[in-house]
């Protein structure tokens, strides 16, 4: 996993946050009008049971009983967009987290235009979008979808045995620490702001 690609996207991320600078087309039925659900963890951390689980994760740092919302933002990789015009991205639909802060996120590839993955490889970048309460954040990257055995890891030399990335993410203090799908682990400053939603 690429902690210089997840700081980048998460700058180009902030306008997505905000509700500027980009049109959201529903991956598997959008944010947008669609109720959330409670997060289910994934069956299992590694494995081919992991299924279409692309990311999992815990939400921590919050007033005590508040839960966070939580979806991902795929961003188009092989589109002719300018620069300056409104960026077509897919949505998953929000999960609630659960009493322990925790969630997962599933991504069917299917869902996703062509446009979504790299035409060398067969990877996507997403922003794992978190809200709770009056603030969000943000934080990008990239998921590679192991095609022969039908499940995404955050390494292109992962294999089906390795873990699914995980993201624990602290609100109250701006830390974030990410586990890769081959078990490196990262920390870093996780910017929090203000939460203004997208006009419909």
């Amino acid at each position: 996993m690429s902690g210089r690609l997840g700081a980048a996207l998460l700058v180009a991320s902030l306008a997505a946050l905000t509700g500027c600078g980009s049109t959201v087309a529903a991956a598997g039925g959008g944010t947008s009008g669609t109720p959330s659900v409670t997060a289910v963890p994934a069956p299992a951390p590694s494995g081919p049971s992991t299924g279409l689980t692309a990311i999992q994760g815990r939400v921590t740092g919050l007033p005590a009983g508040q839960r966070a919302t939580v979806h991902l933002e795929i961003w188009p990789l092989e589109d002719d967009t300018e620069v300056g015009e409104a960026v077509d991205m897919a949505s998953t639909p929000e999960v609630t987290t659960d009493a322990e802060g925790r969630w997962s996120l599933t991504l069917d590839p299917a869902d996703l235009d062509r446009t979504h993955f790299s035409r060398r490889r067969s990877y996507v970048n997403v922003d794992v979008s978190v809200r709770a309460g009056d603030v969000g954040t943000v934080w990008g990257v990239p998921l590679w979808f192991l095609a022969a055995d039908g499940v995404w890891r955050s390494d292109q030399y992962a294999t089906v045995d390795d873990r699914v990335v995980d993201v624990a993410m602290d609100l109250g203090v701006g830390t974030l620490t990410a586990t890769s799908s081959v078990g490196e682990r990262q920390t870093q400053d996780l910017l929090v702001l203000p939460f203004t939603p997208r006009p419909d």
